[in-house]
């Protein structure tokens, strides 16, 4: 429930943020970035648990 998510594209930019806690209930990426629906392809995320362990990272791919 605490943990902090992140995703970005292939070039770094960061394209969803959640932060953990309250604020994270109904805060899911849809795989839209500014409204739009992402183009299909891979996305990239990182998970801190904020709970000393490692920083969990990975991919996702969108496919339409």
């Amino acid at each position: 429930p605490d943990a902090d998510i992140q995703i970005f594209n292939r070039w770094g930019t960061l394209l969803f943020t959640s932060k953990g806690g309250n604020e994270y209930l109904g805060s899911e990426w849809d795989g839209t970035f500014e409204a739009k629906p992402l183009p299909v392809g891979s996305y990239y995320y990182a998970i801190n648990l904020n709970d000393g362990s490692d920083l969990q990272t990975g991919s996702v791919t969108i496919v339409r």
